[in-house]
């Protein structure tokens, strides 16, 4: 996963070459369907996509084949179907039972891991669009994260308990969101803490509404002053 072009560049003329060599008609289906369109698989090109997804089709994979399976061979497509059905059942169950019970998953128990670093956390938080933020790296001050809002509200369980916020509502560009598709800490630092611009848009949204309820009193008692004045 070369996220560098340069690099990237070179090791797709390696591999070019080398297939050129061992299979000449691979190396023209692989020309032909892939080098023209790297944006579609190249990670260089792909700096937002969540890349890890490998482990986790492995790790079915082998539950597949070794817990439900058995390590038999199969050759029947309506018996893998049956299968794969079980399995979805199985997940639905297991799902529902750590509901009951109150019970947090792993990924549960990583977005509120994150929330107490984010606690801990005392950057500043700059607003660059009305659905934008960018937050400076914890560790090197001259790198900085782009935040985006998504989507302001989700149903989804995979949810930060504290400030109510789940993954599919926040993006952003740190490693450790894009490779652990998780509520990282710079997202869990801007539903938290809201930057200083925000607060005082509200501070003087506050303050003309109290000057629009003064002008109001005034009004009123002018008229009352006015109304006794005939009398």
């Amino acid at each position: 996963m070369e996220e560098e072009e340069t690099s990237f560049r070179v090791l797709l003329q390696q591999f070019i070459s080398f297939l050129n060599d061992a299979e000449e008609r691979f190396c023209k289906y692989f020309k032909e369907h892939y080098c023209n369109r790297l944006g579609q698989w190249a990670s260089y090109l792909r700096t937002g996509t969540i890349v890890n997804t490998n482990m986790f089709v492995e790790t079915f994979h082998r539950t597949l084949k070794v817990v439900y399976l058995q390590h038999k061979q199969n050759r029947r497509i309506d018996f893998l179907l049956h299968t794969l059905l079980k399995i979805a059942r199985d997940k639905v169950f297991d799902q529902l039972t750590k509901l009951e019970k109150g019970k947090y998953s792993h990924r549960i128990t990583e977005i509120n891991k994150r929330h107490k670093s984010a606690v801990k956390m005392s950057m500043n938080i700059k607003r660059t669009d009305e659905s934008g933020w960018m937050v400076p790296s914890e560790r090197d001050g001259s790198v900085t994260y782009n935040i985006k809002l998504l989507c302001d509200s989700c149903n989804c369980k995979l949810r930060c308990a504290n400030c109510d916020v789940c993954i599919h509502m926040y993006s952003c560009t740190c490693m450790d969101s894009m490779l652990h598709a998780t509520v990282c800490k710079h997202v869990h630092l801007v539903k938290m803490r809201p930057p200083k611009s925000v607060k005082m848009c509200h501070m003087l949204q506050l303050m003309l509404n109290i000057f629009h309820i003064f002008l109001k009193i005034n009004v009123m008692m002018v008229n009352c002053l006015h109304y006794i004045s005939k009398y």
